[in-house]
């Protein structure tokens, strides 16, 4: 079935990054929705469970007939038919006792026969499909204990190191993907100095889910001696910190991304009006992956106000780094706020043309087409769940459809058409 596709992976999964195909467990097959790969070379255990993490991952955890069913008609084929491949199963905290490097309940298992026998004294790690590579009539992705840079010395293609088996299980599509975009006091970790603020320096991370970058901050809480509010909650930041001389510290988090989606890093700087020492134009600068720039609030009058912002940016990695930095504090350089911090997939992404429908409430999307050709159009939250979207209908060079309940906000990401036979 050929799709015209909008929005970033629709129709392309697998997708291809820095040499790794990522696969998808479809959830409509009875899938968890996860990405796997298999890392761009053959490393000890160690070194595979490392690079997982760093994709923003770990090894696979197998914890399911279903999923090792998954990985053997997916991984176990063509050059690794018959190729140990490492997982992320452990014993080597105590011997015995598996663990998950993902924290997962240990449960199901599909040891070869035998297996785990520890033969070496040193087998504290597991790759399936090693009895396979041994001889090509065993059973297909069995388990064995092996050592870290696995055995040696045995018979078929069993000579470590392997390939590791990468799982990633991305955010949900819908919402913030990360939670105290306000920087509250969830942790019970804010010191009150007795006028209502905390300083913590740079590489601090009293602030729940934010590292201090740069230099040192304040950590706000309303009411105060200031007369200055948040933006959201009750906690709020002054990234001039104690100098209030406008050298500025920021904030810092790594978040879960998918590569190609687009996202909107969302923020609000906070002055403390036209005039005085905390008063007068604010400027932070915002990045995101690969993306960076600089936003600047002019207050409109007397008194602490917010200004709202937003930056667009396409993921390259299943990691991405989100930094906020004050740039400049203008006339009052006593205070630089920010807070209402939050990142979220955008609801449309580039190729589709939308514009606003004569129906209120409804938008238009529309794609080049062939003419006389009928086409469906669909929808998804996840890129699993198709809704259609019609009416559908003849095209006639540019093909348009109605979206029941999209526009900005919608929980609907990702759209696609196909023509119909």
């Amino acid at each position: 079935m050929n799709w015209t596709s909008f929005g970033v992976i629709i129709g392309a999964l697998p997708l291809s990054l820095s040499a790794q195909t990522f696969t998808a467990w479809d959830p409509a097959s009875g899938g968890n929705g996860h990405f796997y790969a298999v890392t761009p070379a053959a490393m000890n255990w160690t070194q595979a469970e490392a690079f997982a993490v760093s994709m923003g991952g770990h090894l696979a955890s197998v914890t399911s007939a279903a999923e090792q069913g998954f990985i053997e008609a997916t991984f176990l084929t063509g050059g690794l038919a018959q190729s140990p491949l490492w997982i992320g199963l452990t014993d080597q905290t105590a011997e015995g006792t598996w663990l998950w490097t993902t924290g997962e309940p240990f449960g199901y298992t599909q040891w070869h026969s035998g297996e785990p026998d520890n033969s070496a004294g040193d087998e504290d790690y597991i790759a399936l499909n090693w009895h396979r590579a041994a001889a090509a009539g065993n059973l297909r992705g069995t388990w064995n204990d092996t050592p870290l840079a696995g055995t040696t010395t045995h018979e078929g293609n069993t000579d470590g190191p392997y390939f590791g088996l990468v799982e990633i299980a991305l955010a949900s599509s819908a919402g913030a993907l990360f939670t105290n975009g306000s920087f509250e006091n969830t942790a019970g970790t804010f010191v009150n100095n007795g006028q209502s603020y905390m300083n913590v320096g740079p590489g601090g991370v009293a602030i729940p889910g934010w590292t201090v970058a740069t230099r040192g901050i304040s950590w706000i809480v309303s009411p105060n001696a200031f007369g200055l509010t948040a933006a959201q909650g009750t906690y709020f930041l002054d990234l001039t910190g104690v100098a209030d001389n406008n050298t500025f510290g920021g904030v810092t988090r790594t978040i879960p991304t998918a590569p190609g989606h687009t996202y909107a890093v969302s923020f609000s700087i906070g002055s403390g009006g036209t005039t005085g020492p905390y008063g007068g134009t604010k400027s932070i600068l915002a990045t995101a992956g690969p993306v960076s720039q600089t936003f600047t609030f002019t207050p409109a009058g007397p008194g602490g106000q917010w200004g709202s912002f937003s930056m667009p940016f396409i993921a390259n990695s299943f990691a991405t780094r989100i930094s906020l930095r004050g740039s400049a504090s203008g006339s009052g350089s006593n205070y630089l706020g920010l807070d209402n911090v939050s990142v979220v997939l955008t609801s449309f992404s580039s190729g589709a043309v939308f514009e606003p429908a004569s129906i209120p409430g409804s938008w238009f999307f529309s794609w080049p087409a062939t003419s006389g050709v009928s086409y469906q159009a669909q929808s998804s939250t996840d890129l699993f769940a198709w809704i259609n979207e019609g009416p559908a209908g003849p095209a006639s060079g540019t093909y348009m459809a109605r979206l029941v309940t999209p526009g900005p906000g919608t929980p609907r990401l990702f759209f696609r058409a196909r023509p119909i036979p």
